[in-house]
């Protein structure tokens, strides 16, 4: 489902900005890097996917692959909490 990537709609592209940017200090969120519906904090191998049905797939980079790294979340900001504290 998450495999190919998509443009989402840009107003979800920014709403998801806004929530990490409310969800975290400004100094202690990283630097992302967003392409389509992948959100790729810099340098750690770990990325958010931004699925059709609204839910935030954490993914973690294992072998040059990526790989499903826990249950999907409504916010974002949440889900890159877990991701990164996992």
């Amino acid at each position: 489902m998450l495999e190919e990537a998509w443009t989402p709609p840009k107003q979800d592209t920014a709403r998801a900005r806004t929530v990490l940017t409310a969800g975290w200090e400004q100094d202690e969120l990283p630097e992302l890097e967003v392409r389509d519906n992948r959100f790729t904090p810099a340098g750690s191998g770990l990325q958010l996917r931004y699925g059709r049905d609204g839910r935030w797939y954490p993914y973690r980079q294992r072998d040059g692959r990526w790989w499903p790294a826990a249950a999907p979340h409504h916010d974002p900001a949440e889900a890159l909490a877990e991701l990164l504290d996992g």
